[in-house]
């Protein structure tokens, strides 16, 4: 792997895990009881984010698939069209998922307390 490449790479892991240290660091002091501690820690300062970053994770492989069959001849187009089919895999699951949530949290009557993630 070329140098520029596993700088980039290592400055998104960086940012990634800040993130999600930040926000786990500020949920965590403002927890009162253990319900709290679990919806502002666990859901809304670890997964919220999480999820938000793995669906921007699926985009961007998506992306970078369309730009390399964009750019590329031959085998690498064929290298790109996969990427872009595992991305749009990646998207497809991610928000079936999250329906599949939202459709058995209404059906059962639970409290939806926590933030629906966004991108």
């Amino acid at each position: 792997m070329p140098k520029n490449k596993k700088i980039l790479a290592n400055i998104c892991i960086s940012f990634m895990l800040l993130t999600l240290v930040s926000s786990y660091n500020y949920c965590l002091a403002a927890a009162d009881n253990f319900k709290s501690l679990i919806e502002d820690t666990i859901i809304n300062g670890i997964l919220t984010p999480l999820v938000s970053l793995l669906v921007g994770g699926a985009v961007v492989v998506f992306l970078w698939g369309m730009f390399k069959f964009i750019k590329a001849e031959g085998d690498e187009k064929e290298k790109g069209k996969d990427f872009m089919i595992w991305g749009i895999v990646g998207i497809f699951i991610m928000i079936s998922v999250w329906g599949l949530v939202n459709i058995l949290t209404n059906s059962f009557n639970l409290e939806n307390s926590f933030e629906i993630p966004s991108v």
